[in-house]
């Protein structure tokens, strides 16, 4: 991603912003879902106490938009998963496609020399991430 944002931006991420996205966002997010989890108590208004059914609506309704990422994810293994592990398709499926290329032609081919040549593992992105 830092390598992107360069290569649209002419700028390279500091350092502070590369350990917000890396570490603290996600971290801060963990934490406030474990304790929306934790604080969790059934709704009412007022006086008033919902069925017992409201909430698995609520939740119904709320879960119901983010329904298509897994299907999605699910499909995109599969089409993979023709002639090969499923190490390997999640790994392609993971992967972005040979033919997406930045729409800019001056950035195609150094695109095409970081991104298409080495297929970084999570390992690599991490130590790249630092690395600048």
């Amino acid at each position: 991603m830092s390598r992107d944002v360069e290569m649209m931006t002419g700028k390279p991420l500091s350092a502070p912003v590369k350990i917000l996205l890396t570490c603290v966002t996600p971290a801060v997010l963990i934490i406030v879902f474990i304790l929306t989890l934790l604080r969790y108590q059934p709704p009412t208004y007022g006086k008033y106490v919902f069925p017992s059914y409201a909430p698995v609506i609520g939740w119904i309704i709320a879960a119901l938009p983010l329904l298509p990422i897994p299907i999605y994810m699910v499909m995109t293994v599969r089409r993979h998963m023709a002639t090969r592990s499923f190490k390997k398709s999640v790994n392609l499926a993971l992967s972005p496609a040979d033919d997406w290329l930045p729409a800019d032609v001056r950035y195609r081919e150094e695109y095409r020399m970081h991104h298409l040549a080495r297929r970084p593992t999570f390992k690599s992105n991490i130590v790249d991430i630092y690395k600048q």
